[in-house]
């Protein structure tokens, strides 16, 4: 029989095929697109010093090439009749779009960090006349950095240098200009890019561009889950590949992530969620007597136990896997200490860390039983160890803004529940302290409200699953705010939290733009990339960026997205 969801499936996946796919215009060659491309580009761009031009079908790359001449015709026609020499018999294959990318300086480098993925090309050459280039749109098809692409370049084409004379070594340049996107088909309208994607202002995040991308993130989990319940890790768009790694944690957040949706009344349905739970319960699930544990080479951590808990927990699996769940935490329970710290591995028990993760997950998981069992010793069990965690985490050496979110969400129940002082103020004061590390400005626009300091390089780079996480925990601080009435607080929360929703946005594969690259697109619309630069999608991106959005549409009035900020906002 088949399965109902099975047809949402289908749906889902013909939904999210791009209309291009299916235009009937008919696609023009690539000599043939020389003139296309020139003619809608002419307005766009004035003086310039050199192009490179790729054609592509169907995402893959058919020709591309550098060119200059005294005319954008004579450059375009350049660019492609160069390109065509490494691909000889290309030239009346069809294609449906070109990136240009039009050369304005030449600079020496002096960056070749992550964030300058995608904005720079880069030119090697060498005294004896070598040369060799790659356009930042290149490095974003890639998905390549400028330390492995200029290693690439130099060993391409220096025949590993050792043919070359002693001494004669590559001057490197970064190639400074401007991107553009053109579907091959009327009316021929050129997308100016960034990094190889569009910018999203801070005055798009409305409630229907964020409902869009929730929308998406739910597609995409159901266009990725196979027949079994189970779904991918990650996937490079790049190699069209998945990985072989797995991580249980993310993958049982994922299923919470289903959970609540389902809930919702979305497009996923709670046997989703439910079929989802069971994979991961044969995949990861183990009886050790009492206990359940969530095994993964041979290491069982507080983490896992408490996020795959509390997606057992969740009201949209009905209750059929509460065993499952009570062996669980049967275990969590065990790792606990008289003084409210935990053990953050139950395997190996040698092993510890993890404090900045596992003990908020942990009181997440135990807040969602507060009110089920509300005896004097659960409520004293739980503050012991949020008092004993804050007092960890205000210490200099132990700050890290990864502590926050799960020990936000698990205080606001608390909160509510007892409505002690001391929950409401401990949310404020991380919080705070939280939407402080957001970068409000920077050079490159599409990095606006992510979170990083550069003066922590502990805290860890950025990153899709962190800005979403912080987002979540803004969003719960906010309503926290707004229910005690504290409207100074309110007032910064909103801010923050607006600016990481523009930020998820921008990180989305949402259309062909974006996506100009991707061959196999319903892997990856919906998804969001791992950073600006690094197109890599993983599963706990998708997942918390769910979880955070569908709060911030819960708690998000209209008001607040009536006033969103035409600029972003100075932390005074």
């Amino acid at each position: 029989m088949i399965r109902l969801w099975t047809y949402t499936v289908l749906f889902a996946c013909l939904s999210l095929i791009p209309c291009a796919a299916v235009a009937s215009s008919p696609r023009p060659t690539v000599l043939a697109s020389c003139p296309i491309i020139a003619s809608a580009l002419r307005p766009q761009v004035g003086e310039f010093r050199l192009l490179h031009v790729c054609v592509r079908s169907g995402g893959r790359r058919i020709v591309a090439g550098w060119g200059t001449g005294d005319s954008l015709e004579e450059a375009v026609k350049s660019s492609i009749r160069n390109g065509l020499r490494s691909e000889p018999g290309a030239e009346r294959k069809e294609v449906d779009a070109a990136q240009v990318f039009f050369v304005d300086s030449s600079e020496p480098v002096l960056d070749i960090s992550e964030i300058r993925r995608g904005v720079d090309g880069f030119h090697v050459s060498w005294s004896d006349g070598g040369e060799a280039r790659i356009s930042p749109l290149e490095s974003i098809a890639r998905n390549e950095s400028p330390a492995r692409a200029l290693r690439r370049l130099i060993e391409e084409q220096s025949h590993g240098l050792q043919t070359r004379a002693t001494g004669v070594q590559p001057t490197i340049h970064r190639l400074v200009g401007r991107q553009f996107h053109l579907a091959l088909r009327e009316p021929y309208a050129p997308v100016a890019l960034f990094r190889g994607n569009q910018i999203v202002s801070v005055a798009e995040v409305t409630r229907e561009r964020v409902t869009e991308l929730r929308d998406g993130l739910e597609r995409w989990l159901i266009a990725n889950m196979d027949d079994s319940g189970r779904l991918p890790y990650k996937y490079w768009p790049s190699s069209g590949k998945y990985s072989d790694a797995n991580n249980p944690i993310r993958q049982w957040l994922a299923t919470l992530a289903l959970a609540e949706s389902a809930s919702n009344e979305g497009i996923v349905t709670p046997e989703m969620a439910r079929l989802n739970a069971a994979a991961n319960l044969k995949e990861f699930f183990r009886c050790e007597g009492e206990f359940g544990l969530i095994e993964f080479q041979g290491e069982v951590k507080l983490g896992a136990l408490a996020v795959a808990a509390m997606a057992l927990h969740h009201s949209a699996l009905e209750g059929r896997y509460r065993p499952q769940e009570e062996s669980i935490r049967l275990a969590i329970d065990s790792l606990h200490q008289p003084d409210g710290r935990f053990t953050t591995f139950f395997k190996p028990r040698s092993r510890s860390g993890m404090e900045n993760f596992y003990p908020g997950e942990t009181l997440l998981y135990w807040a969602c039983g507060l009110g089920e069992r509300s005896g004097t010793q659960e409520h004293e069990r739980f503050q012991r160890s949020a008092e004993y965690y804050m007092e960890w985490h205000l210490r200099e050496e132990n700050r890290n803004p990864a502590f926050v979110p799960y020990h936000t969400l698990a205080y606001a129940s608390a909160w509510r529940l007892t409505g002690s002082d001391w929950f409401r103020e401990a949310i404020f004061e991380i919080n705070d302290w939280l939407a402080g590390l957001q970068r409000i400005d920077h050079a490159e626009p599409d990095v606006l409200g992510d979170f990083y300091s550069s003066d922590h390089a502990e805290y860890g780079p950025s990153h899709t699953s962190s800005t979403a996480v912080y987002l979540e925990s803004l969003v719960k601080a906010l309503a926290v705010a707004r229910e005690s009435e504290d409207l100074d607080w309110a007032g910064r929360y909103r801010e923050a939290i607006i600016l990481a929703l523009r930020n998820l946005i921008q990180l989305q594969f949402a259309d062909d733009v974006d996506a100009f690259y991707v061959a196999r697109q319903v892997r990856v619309f919906g998804a969001l990339r791992t950073s600006p630069w690094d197109n890599s999608l993983r599963i706990d991106n998708v997942a918390h960026a769910l979880l955070a959005v569908s709060r911030a549409l819960e708690v998000l009035g209209d008001e607040d997205f009536a006033e969103t900020l035409t600029e972003p906002p100075s932390r005074n």
